[in-house]
């Protein structure tokens, strides 16, 4: 009886470790209406809203609510809004993000999307043009090991902290691999077939 248990046990702490690496974005699209499960170095500059009415107007890519990220921390300082996250290899990450530029040229405001040291998503002055923006724009990402990794969201003045621009983001969606790691198979398999041995002795 006792082995039986102790089998059982292990078998729930092999799925506990599956579940747990396989960990799930928290608040990825903001409909909480706040930042519940992202960390944010830009108080009221970061900001969930239901439509933006820039150079056009956005609504949310899905939901009720996106991100607003406005920069104004400084010159060359990013407002930031974070999360991180522990994937295994091959999982997805997608989303959507778009820039409004509240500046001009030579003051090259500029926004992104990272995840660890890769840049998944950026737009600048230079690109969009004097107090030009984007429209709603998809990126993808899929990590290429298993590891920590932090999704992060930015948006700074550059050159003067005078005139702000802005990003938005939203529908962030994770999508983890259906293949678990071969340990934690190997570990609850074993838990399994001792279950199933213990039975047949009986």
């Amino acid at each position: 009886m006792f082995r039986v248990k102790l089998l059982v046990a292990v078998m729930c702490i092999s799925l506990l470790s599956f579940i747990s690496a396989h960990a799930a974005l928290i608040n990825g699209g903001f409909e909480t209406g706040d930042l519940s499960g992202w960390s944010n170095n830009s108080g009221i500059l970061a900001a969930t809203v239901n439509s933006y009415s820039g150079d056009i107007a956005y609504s949310p890519v899905e939901g009720d609510y996106f991100l607003k990220l406005t920069s104004g921390l400084g010159t060359g300082a990013y407002s930031i809004v974070n999360q991180s996250l522990s994937l295994q290899q091959g999982a997805k990450l997608s989303g959507w993000a778009a820039f409004d530029a509240g500046d001009y040229l030579p003051y090259n405001d500029d926004a992104y999307v990272k995840i660890g040291n890769s840049t998944v998503w950026s737009r600048d002055i230079s690109q969009v043009g004097n107090y030009g923006y984007t429209n709603w724009q998809q990126w993808n990402w899929e990590a290429p090991t298993a590891g920590s990794y932090t999704l992060e969201f930015g948006v700074r003045n550059v050159g003067d902290n005078g005139l702000s621009s802005l990003a938005l983001f939203d529908a962030n969606f994770l999508a983890t691999s259906a293949v678990p790691e071969p340990a934690t198979m190997s570990l609850f398999g074993l838990g399994l077939l001792g279950l199933g041995l213990i039975k047949r002795k009986k």
